[in-house]
């Protein structure tokens, strides 16, 4: 398609698909770098499309040796709601197979089930649910099972994966005690056993406190909890290195020797962006903006952060100093979800409120923030799209109730894809 159309089109498939997309935040830090791989460009076509079980889909494609794991959870009307996870052929979308992992309340709805958790690493899965911390074989087999005592939530909260390093899994209880005797917190468990190494407890201080996706960098453990803080905690025992209490409304993201954040609205009903200094958690600057918060995930790449702003507007910031790069305010709606900063253009879900345009992709120039190019994918999925990145194809996950791989089209003069 011609730069900034969003006309979906079918075919141009590529068999070959290399580079790996291990979990929402793509790297330990939470970055959603990959301006090493040039990316698809900005004309782009379906490739496929695949269903995922029905249920409120709001799951980041994993990409790992050439498969894509989505994590899966049904709303349960009718009967027992389903949580585990589907695997699909990254080349053409063949399911090659169905892994149920457990198994919840009858009509608990899905969305209370399973934050968007699941991590592929080492061979193994790994998802957090609102039972505890499970790791599965990639064949579907049971490693081990950890429970935290939770039980299903209607938090909306939608960031909550772990992060493994060496034969530690470091995993947030994710708002699944809300309301539970349980505390929220972050488990550092044994990978080979699923036995607990340590657990740190959120402060109880009144606010809500659910814990985030977590990073990890240089033998540090960075949790943020909402409305409570920003923790850093050494890897090996639990001791916490720091706390900075900040109105943290997001998983932290860490780059350039900073955590940033998002944070919820203050008094002046402004949400923002605070960067702490990742070795003493001192405030390095601090940016607000208006409109939406909750949950925000933040990107970094070659010295910039990007972030949704308001209901429909990316912003990208010097990470140095938090001054505005720029921004794109050319859409209806925008994913809460990390952009994705590729070597050719930053990637966002888009939503449309025109009748002629459908949901689905929006390629930006990292230089300067301009529309060149995207595809459409569905209506009403644009703000809910996550997009996972190979190094020839992106993959999107949507509502409802499916999984996309979108790839390059070379055009003709007429704009139609060339096969």
């Amino acid at each position: 398609i011609a730069a900034g159309s969003l006309v979906g089109l079918a075919g141009c498939t590529d068999e070959t698909v290399s580079g790996e997309w291990p979990r929402a935040g793509y790297d330990r830090r939470n970055t959603g770098d990959v301006t090493d791989r040039d990316g698809p460009g900005g004309s782009l076509t379906t490739a496929w499309t695949a269903p995922v079980p029905d249920g409120y889909n709001r799951q980041t494609p994993v990409v790992v040796d050439g498969r894509v794991y989505v994590g899966t959870a049904d709303d349960g009307v009718g009967g027992d709601g389903t949580v585990g996870f589907s695997v699909f052929d990254a080349a053409d979308g063949d399911r090659l197979r169905d892994v149920r992992v457990t198994t919840g309340p009858a009509d608990g709805g899905s969305n209370w089930l399973l934050p968007d958790s699941l991590v592929v690493s080492g061979g193994a899965a790994y998802l957090v649910a609102y039972d505890g911390v499970h790791s599965y074989t990639l064949d579907g087999e049971e490693r081990w099972h950890r429970p935290v005592d939770g039980q299903p939530q209607s938090t909306i909260h939608n960031a909550g994966h772990s992060v493994v390093v060496g034969d530690t899994v470091f995993a947030p209880t994710a708002s699944t005690t809300e309301d539970t005797p349980a505390p929220e917190g972050l488990l550092a468990i044994d990978d080979a056993s699923g036995e607990l190494r340590w657990r740190y407890e959120v402060p109880r201080t009144g606010r809500f406190g659910w814990t985030y996706s977590v990073a990890y960098a240089e033998g540090t453990v960075y949790l943020s909890m909402l409305e409570t803080g920003v923790v850093a905690l050494a890897a090996d025992s639990g001791e916490v290195e720091w706390l900075r209490e900040v109105p943290a409304a997001g998983p932290p993201t860490v780059a350039d020797d900073a955590v940033f954040v998002a944070t919820e609205r203050g008094e002046d009903d402004r949400s923002g962006i605070r960067a702490l200094d990742a070795t003493t958690g001192e405030v390095a600057w601090r940016q607000v903006g208006d409109g939406e918060w909750l949950g925000r995930r933040i990107a970094a790449a070659d010295g910039r952060i990007y972030c949704r702003e308001e209901l429909d507007v990316i912003v990208c910031r010097d990470a140095a100093t938090g001054d505005e790069v720029w921004r794109y305010a050319g859409a209806g709606s925008l994913s809460l979800a990390r952009p994705v900063p590729m070597g050719d253009a930053v990637y966002a879900g888009v939503g449309y409120s025109g009748d002629d345009e459908k949901d689905g992709i929006v390629a930006l120039d990292p230089a300067t923030g301009d529309r060149v190019g995207g595809v459409g994918l569905e209506k009403n999925s644009g703000y809910r799209a996550k997009i996972a990145a190979s190094e020839e194809r992106l993959f999107v996950s949507t509502r409802p109730d499916q999984v996309h791989a979108v790839e390059a089209c070379t055009v003709d003069a007429f704009d139609r894809c060339l096969h």
